[in-house]
């Protein structure tokens, strides 16, 4: 074949109304029905099989072709034409006149070319194809159907004609019709043919569709018979039959798709989840463990375990120990990304494992320090620990890739305080409200800045800065707290002890502010 036929098919321009996608669809069908006749001197010749290559007509004929390869059409169009002189019974000819027509945009010259070379070779595949598709470009999608119906009948087992014939049915028919019209083209191929794949999977989608199970299961028997170790077709029957409701008929296919591939992990799961529902906890286990210790399912494909399993211990504690399973998997699996680490540590954190959870979320950040949650999730991490320092060093390096970003100096400027640094949190808390846009973060930044003022000795610059946060955000109770322990430090004792009630009364709980109350002292 020459190779520059590739560059010589025609696009399809439907002038339809409502029937845009027919566009793709019949370009598609060109690409193929042109790449094969196009422009070769014996085997695009239907009705000279056998001819000399040295005659006239055959030399005429592959300059022409030669010529509309290099986009020299109307050159090709005279050739051609002559063509039509030594041969005027030539289909091809008038095949290839089509195509420049249409090139041309001369579409009603295109449309009696293609009827011409259809009318002399009506069993040419391909021609029709091409006919068929200038057809559809005047609304003649009935005649067009026609057309490749009788082409049909010379070439039953013609996978092409039956795909574009399902097409015009699917986008020219009504719903119903087109469904059984559909299916009975496809059972045709299928008795020419024999039973393929792609002919099953279009037979199984439009069964479905038409919600005629029986007809859909008696296929997958046939299927199993042809092919009894391919696990894939138990999986796709007990999703079927899952469809239906009829989880004892599912459940038997996927212990056959089990007993045939151990190892498979779509299996697996769904065995895992069949469990999950009916409270086997033993037996969830087994296959969960199965199916990600034997199994070869990659990270991609365990991820959706990974999110259903987390939603679970969301909902109940006693789903930890699943995932427990999945983030031992997620990080010693070979090839563990950054993501992989991250669920894992998700999985931790859920389960309260706080410490594993930090070294899963630094892991993760260390493989992809763009992923901000990673770095989120460590600090908090760090802060449910208690453990400062780790919060100080993880939020340090998160600040590096994210250094606009008012969480982290806020952050930071509560660990410093934690950590009795003062200047350096109200260092951060300062910085920080630069960026910060959020009314409810910019408060904790200056609830911070009192902080680090009020043990630094410095109850004025405190209390203008709780001050700030309670123009902003006054519901928060902690900051009348602050606010009480700053004016006692003044020696207003009757101002301090009426803030102390007030963030008692507004919901914070706390011995130590219990204690101040009832003994009028201040307690830090």
């Amino acid at each position: 074949m020459n190779t520059a036929l590739a560059t010589i098919v025609p696009s399809v321009k439907i002038k339809l109304k409502n029937k845009a996608t027919i566009i793709v669809l019949c370009s598609l069908f060109v690409v193929a029905a042109t790449l094969l006749p196009a422009c070769k001197s014996k085997k695009g010749i239907t009705n000279t099989a056998g001819a000399n290559p040295n005659t006239k007509f055959d030399r005429t004929y592959i300059e022409a072709c030669n010529q509309f390869n290099i986009g020299n059409y109307s050159t090709a169009l005279i050739l051609f034409q002559k063509c039509t002189e030594l041969k005027p019974l030539e289909g091809s000819v008038y095949y290839q006149i089509s195509r420049i027509k249409e090139k041309q945009n001369e579409l009603d010259m295109a449309l009696q070319m293609a009827a011409k070379a259809n009318e002399l070779a009506p069993d040419n595949k391909f021609y029709a194809e091409h006919y068929a598709n200038r057809l559809l470009e005047i609304g003649q999608y009935e005649k067009a159907i026609s057309i490749l119906n009788i082409c049909l009948k010379s070439n039953p087992g013609e996978e092409r004609l039956y795909s574009l014939l399902d097409s015009f049915y699917e986008l020219f028919y009504d719903k119903q019709k087109a469904i059984d019209t559909r299916i009975n083209l496809w059972l045709q191929y299928k008795a020419n043919a024999g039973l393929k794949g792609k002919t099953a999977q279009k037979l199984l989608d439009l069964y479905k569709q038409k919600k005629d199970y029986i007809s859909a299961h008696g296929l997958y028997n046939e299927l199993k018979t042809g092919a009894p170790n391919k696990v894939q077709y138990y999986v796709d029957e007990a999703i079927l039959y899952l469809e239906e409701n009829d989880e004892k008929n599912a459940l038997l296919n996927y212990e056959k798709a089990i007993s045939i591939n151990p190892r498979n992990w779509e299996v697996n799961y769904a065995l895992f989840q069949h469990y999950v529902k009916t409270g086997n906890k033993e037996k969830a286990i087994q296959y969960l463990q199965q199916g990600l210790q034997k199994g070869t399912a990659s990270f991609e494909m365990k991820l959706p375990a990974s999110i259903y399993i987390i939603n679970l211990m969301k909902v109940d504690t006693v789903n930890n120990v699943y995932g427990r399973i999945v983030s031992e998997n997620l990080t010693t699996t070979s090839g563990a990304s950054g993501k992989a680490y991250y669920t894992a540590a998700e999985i931790n954190y859920l389960c309260k494992a706080y410490s594993k959870s930090y070294d899963l979320y630094m892991m993760a950040a260390e493989y992809e320090p763009n992923l901000y949650d990673a770095w989120t999730g460590a600090i908090k991490s760090s802060f449910n620990l208690k453990n400062y320092e780790k919060a100080i060093a993880s939020s340090e390096k998160a600040i590096t890739y994210f250094a606009n970003t008012a969480y982290l100096y806020e952050r930071l400027a509560t660990a410093y305080n934690f950590n009795k640094q003062y200047d350096r949190g109200f260092e951060y808390a300062v910085n920080g409200t630069r960026f910060a846009f959020d009314d409810t973060l910019k408060s904790q930044l200056y609830k911070q800045q009192a902080i680090s003022k009020y043990f630094s000795g410095d109850f004025s610059s405190s209390k203008k800065a709780v001050d700030q946060a309670i123009a902003i955000n006054s519901k928060d109770a902690e900051l009348y707290n602050i606010l009480g322990n700053i004016l006692f430090k003044e020696n207003n004792t009757d101002k301090a002890l009426e803030n102390w009630k007030k963030a008692k009364q507004m919901g914070l709980q706390s011995t130590t502010l219990d204690r101040k109350i009832t003994d009028k002292q201040l307690y830090e």
